[in-house]
């Protein structure tokens, strides 16, 4: 399955007021690391990842994730 995944799917890896919203998300981009689903991003979502604050857009958490693999719609 194809999933398109805007911004706020990548920032919530960050929502640090609702833990179980930071596990849903890692559990969704395990699924797609893993090859279960297939990520899709546009280049408006990395565009805006690159605006970022540089704290969030080195994190392992999401930026090289995001890079790596999604393919840009």
């Amino acid at each position: 399955m194809r999933l398109y995944l805007d911004t706020s799917v990548i920032g919530a890896l960050f929502d640090e007021e609702m833990p179980e919203r930071i596990k849903i998300t890692r559990a969704l981009l395990e699924s797609i690391v893993e090859g279960k689903h297939a990520g899709v991003i546009s280049s408006v979502v990395l565009e805006e990842i690159d605006r970022c604050p540089e704290e969030l857009s080195t994190s392992e958490q999401a930026m090289p994730v995001a890079r790596r693999h999604f393919a840009e719609e």
